[in-house]
């Protein structure tokens, strides 16, 4: 009985088309109400040959086969000619018991999460918010907010926007927004006491380019800096205390293989993020430009912890109330206690990790022909400034995200079928922070209004700062995605990726490896905005 009421809400979407169809075909329809709905069914088979057991290895992906969906629904109500709510609800990503095999095993899960855990945190809703369209524009609620061109940020979150309407003179608009958000959408306390405040001055030409200033501000105070560099640390102490026998002995027996069950980071610091945008239309030619700088500056206080106990550091409180630590080994049992006691032959982490100064850079430039109005050819080139030596470096110089969503690429990125499903985590740009330097090529074939497209993509990935190996080629990726209308709320679609490794991932034993995706989809819409 509990698990039916996971899916409450999908009885609900499926439900709302009759009550709509009824409206919609009454001699008076309702122009104040407009709906959309939408049920996405996915087959899926996936095998990625770059997983490794070595963490500072890349994993883009689980092997997986099977059959999931997603469905969603968006309402919005004109209350006044100026005002409007609207409703989103998603069921996020269902994958069901015995139809969907991920590594082998299977379970119910939603967004890799249990359905009572992603149903408590979320409510099934993305979005829950009101928007008034005038000279002082306000919108506040839970929405999708994007920052950066999505380079910084992208997800639905909590948020209050405030728009000035600057200047306007025919198609030229002069706009300055202001908005304070969170950098998580959960209906939980986690990650809701660090502020992050964007701004932005735009300018538009309606018939010939925007041009968008920008800058935002977070401040770390509920370890979200710590959550980023979680893994980098963990990987950072397993080098440390290699070779050191017993202590990696005993490091396993109490945090067994994966370091992060007992591996706490605590973090506290600062990261603005600045840059400019510029995109327009000439004819069948588009273009765009983004350049974006981050600075600041985190603190990082690592330490193990067993049953609540801290093991095998000795802990003290920093000026800051933070907990800085010195991880000791040598003569020591091991033995979790209150960090007193033992002698040390010597030292793991002396603060190494504690004080990072923030000096990353993000440019990417795109443009675009279309041809007899039928094929598209879009050459671009993206930069994400890396490190070769988080450890060392007085500077973190590689590019950091609160939550990026690029979608260039269908593996190596976001992008594809279930682009929009697709889950927004802090990153650091490339793998293990070393970067990205990204040219690539898509073509698009599609005739306006017409039921077919075809799309398909040639990318490379090279990491802006070597690796240990001096090695710096990611691979290449080609893509392909077609989707075509058999009818207005029927839609099925097909798309197929193929990652192959280069030689940054030359560690790994054996032929270079590779990952490859087949996905098809059965999509049906339903809405009222003819």
């Amino acid at each position: 009985m509990k698990q039916i009421l996971y899916f409450i809400p999908l009885i609900l979407i499926s439900a709302v088309p009759l009550y709509a169809e009824e409206v919609e075909g009454s001699e008076e329809a309702d122009e104040t109400f407009f709906y959309l709905l939408n049920l996405n069914n996915r087959f899926e088979f996936k095998r990625n040959f770059l997983n490794s057991d070595d963490p500072s290895k890349l994993s883009f992906s689980d092997d997986g086969a099977g059959y999931y969906l997603y469905a969603g629904a968006t309402f919005m109500w004109f209350v006044t000619d100026d005002t409007d709510l609207n409703l989103s609800l998603n069921s996020g990503i269902l994958k069901l018991k015995n139809l969907y095999y991920e590594n082998g095993e299977t379970t119910s899960q939603i967004n890799s999460m249990s359905p009572s855990e992603y149903a408590k945190k979320s409510l099934f809703i993305d979005e829950i918010y009101f928007d008034n369209d005038s000279a002082f524009k306000i919108t506040a609620g839970k929405m999708n907010i994007s920052n950066a061109t999505d380079f910084v940020f992208n997800d639905y979150t909590f948020a209050a926007r405030f728009e000035f309407e600057l200047y306007r003179e025919n198609r030229k608009t002069l706009n300055l927004g202001i908005q304070y958000n969170t950098i998580d959408g959960y209906f939980n306390s986690d990650y809701k006491k660090s502020p992050f405040i964007m701004a932005d001055i735009s300018y538009k030409d309606k018939k010939r380019f925007n041009l968008t200033l920008f800058g935002s501000f977070l401040y770390d105070n509920d370890n979200s800096f710590g959550t980023l560099l979680h893994p980098f640390v963990a990987e950072f102490i397993k080098r440390k205390v290699s070779g050191n026998y017993t202590f990696e002995q005993k490091l396993t027996e109490v945090c067994g293989d994966d370091l992060s069950t007992c591996l706490k980071v605590d973090s506290s610091g600062y990261a603005i993020w600045s840059g400019i945008d510029l995109s327009g239309k000439i004819k069948h030619f588009t273009y765009r430009l983004t350049l974006i700088g981050n600075y600041g500056s985190m603190d990082i206080y690592p330490y193990l912890e067993f049953n609540g106990r801290i093991l095998d550091i000795y802990a003290k409180k920093s000026k800051l109330g933070k907990l800085t630590s010195e991880l000791k080994y040598g003569d020591t049992s091991m033995e979790a206690g209150s960090g007193s006691g033992g002698t040390s032959s010597g030292s793991v982490m002396n603060n190494t990790l504690s004080t990072r100064k923030m000096l990353g850079f993000t440019a990417f430039s795109q443009i675009g022909y279309k041809f007899f109005s039928l094929l598209e050819i879009s050459p671009y080139i993206l930069f994400m400034s890396g490190d070769n030596d988080l450890e060392k470096s007085t500077y973190i110089n590689s590019f950091v995200s609160v939550k990026s969503y690029i979608t260039l690429s269908n593996i190596f990125f976001n992008g594809g079928l279930n682009e929009t499903a697709s889950s927004r985590n802090f990153s650091i740009a490339g793998v293990n922070g070393h970067g990205v330097i990204n040219p690539g090529i898509r073509f698009t074939l599609k005739k306006d209004e017409s039921p077919f497209m075809l799309s398909s993509g040639f990318m490379q990935f090279f990491a802006s700062a070597v690796n240990s190996n001096n090695k710096r080629n990611y691979g290449f990726e080609v893509d392909i995605v077609t989707s075509y209308s058999i009818a207005k709320y029927l839609e099925i679609s097909c798309e197929a990726d193929y990652f192959k490794a280069g030689d940054f991932f030359s560690s790994i034993p054996g032929t270079l490896p590779s990952t490859y995706k087949i996905l098809g989809g059965i999509n049906f819409y339903f809405d009222n905005l003819d």
